[in-house]
């Protein structure tokens, strides 16, 4: 059951309704098992389907983790190999991608510190994109395994924003990137050449790879690690 009182980042609402879209499982079973409340749910899918992701944030935010928190959690994700979700629950971590980042933090070589009393944590603000940037954050996202957060700050957008994009991408391509509000309307439909198609593909492509090998390099440094403590 949920507990009263519990409040929620976007970060996390998003990550929550991106597990039951993925889980196979009726909104009754799944919020029994995820521990929240089926109204809430609900609430956050209406919201999410009108994009309306202003009523979905909340006016602040902050937990604070012990430094020994945050490394055991990395620890569990990339020796042992349990699941995000099962960690995030072991741990009553904020979201999936809140873990995302300690171990983008850890994978890059910089120190996971405590998080200081009295940070808060302020969605960034979106800005203005072209329809190649959008389809080139969307590549970029899916090439990372749809890390949201770290898209959004090598891009300079904001979650929300890479959040919506990915889902259009994944649902209808990208034609669906294109920004078809107010006075856009009546304008011709963005085209893409035929050359920036195929630049957009090769970034997808090597970034995919750079960050297949960075995980594969990182594994056998834990072997490593493993081999010589036993």
């Amino acid at each position: 059951m949920e507990k009263q009182g519990r409040s929620y980042s976007l970060e996390q609402k998003l990550d929550t309704l991106y597990q039951f879209k993925h889980s196979g499982k009726s909104m009754r079973a799944f919020t029994k098992d995820f521990g929240i409340a089926f109204v809430t749910l609900k609430k956050w899918l209406g919201l999410e389907q009108l994009e309306d992701f202003k009523a979905l944030e909340p006016s602040h935010e902050w937990k604070r983790y012990s430094q020994d928190t945050k490394n055991a959690a990395v620890h569990d994700r990339l020796v042992n190999g349990l699941s995000q979700l099962d960690i995030v629950k072991k741990y009553q971590i904020s979201s999936t991608s809140v873990l995302r980042r300690w171990v983008n933090q850890y994978t890059n070589g910089k120190e996971i510190k405590a998080t200081s009393k009295g940070q808060t944590t302020h969605m960034k603000q979106g800005r203005t994109t072209s329809y190649q940037e959008r389809i080139e954050i969307a590549q970029y996202a899916l090439a990372h395994e749809k890390d949201y957060h770290t898209t959004a700050n090598h891009f300079n957008v904001s979650y929300q924003q890479v959040y919506t994009w990915v889902r259009k991408y994944e649902k209808d391509g990208i034609n669906a990137l294109q920004d078809r509000r107010g006075k856009r309307l009546n304008r011709e439909p963005e085209e893409l050449s035929e050359k920036e198609r195929l630049e957009l593909r090769i970034k997808e492509l090597e970034e995919r790879n750079d960050f297949l090998e960075t995980r594969e390099d990182l594994a056998k440094k834990l072997r490593e690690i493993q081999r010589r403590n036993q």
